[in-house]
């Protein structure tokens, strides 16, 4: 049997889906998976339920929904949900809960980077990353996604996500491959407006992708971001990244070839004469003749007297 908490919370065996119709048995697996092989207690679960006033029939009616939810998970041998002095305690096996076993390989790409092995990183956040299949439990009823022992695992599990994407693509980044990275990048920096890790793998891939300028603008766009909304300029990586990419786009300026300048002259001949100028082609049209020279007359002013002056 399989659980499923990276995404609507599921449950299979096999290739089937058991069904958890009741939006109160969906809240009381999902308490209970989220404390895997540990005891729940009686009032998390009723709070979990029904709010943080539970009604007065709560432990009877909590009491109801344990027995269906061990119909459901019913199997050979002894059973999962079984009730622990002061509540109850859902047993999972090794690999059949997928938070478990995203966290085991979030576990190896941390000890990959250790070693700085990156191809293992990138294959192990990869896998990682596949278990997930939407928002955690996002098919349990708002009193238990709210509940305080619900929301914070759900939290840690996003924010468990986010380190997995950071480390995927660091690892796609060492190990040189840009390609098809910049759109998911772009994705992930404007749903996470402040996140200076995603907007600077943005800006690497945009620069290592000939895209300079457009690297240039998420990093103005981030920061006034930062500046409007905490008052604060990047951070030193962030801030470092900017300068190679303006130090390589000056180098590339610097050095983009000149426009060859015309030759001195025309070259020798083989005798050492210099050679004619090309001659121009003529108009179409046949020139005025020339007129005669004649000594140049001296300017008349407006009274017929010449100008004396030059």
């Amino acid at each position: 049997m399989r659980f499923g908490l990276l995404g609507p919370l599921t449950v299979h065996d096999g290739a089937a889906v058991r069904p958890i119709g009741s939006p109160k048995g969906r809240a009381l697996l999902g308490a209970l998976l989220l404390r895997p092989n540990r005891a729940v207690p009686l009032d998390t679960l009723e709070a979990v339920l029904w709010g943080e006033s539970p009604p007065a029939t709560a432990s009877a009616s909590l009491h109801n929904h344990v027995a269906r939810l061990r119909r459901v998970l019913a199997e050979d041998g002894e059973p999962r949900l079984r009730a622990v002095p002061g509540g109850y305690l859902l047993t999972v096996g090794a690999g059949e809960l997928d938070s478990e076993l995203f966290t085991e390989r979030l576990d190896r790409a941390r000890a990959g980077r250790l070693r700085q092995d990156w191809a293992a990183v990138g294959k192990e956040t990869a896998q990682a990353l596949e278990l997930w299949r939407g928002a955690p439990l996002a098919n349990l009823p708002d009193p238990a996604l709210s509940h305080p022992e619900v929301r914070p695992q759900i939290q840690q599990l996003q924010e468990a996500r986010l380190q997995a994407l950071e480390w995927r693509f660091d690892a796609e980044l060492r190990l040189g491959r840009h390609g098809g990275l910049a759109p998911e990048l772009a994705r992930l920096a404007e749903e996470h407006p402040l996140s200076e890790v995603f907007h600077r793998q943005l800006m690497l891939v945009l620069h290592r992708t000939d895209r300079q300028a457009e690297a240039l603008a998420v990093f103005r766009r981030l920061r006034r971001t930062l500046i409007d909304e905490l008052g604060i300029e990047p951070g030193p990586a962030v801030q470092q990244t900017h300068q190679e990419i303006l130090t390589a786009r000056q180098v590339s300026l610097s050095v983009a070839p000149a426009v060859p300048h015309p030759a001195a002259g025309p070259p020798d001949n083989a005798a050492g004469t210099p050679l004619a100028p090309p001659r121009r082609p003529l108009p179409s049209a046949d020139p005025a003749p020339a007129r005669p020279s004649s000594p140049p007359t001296p300017w008349t002013s407006p009274a017929g007297r010449p100008n004396s002056s030059g």
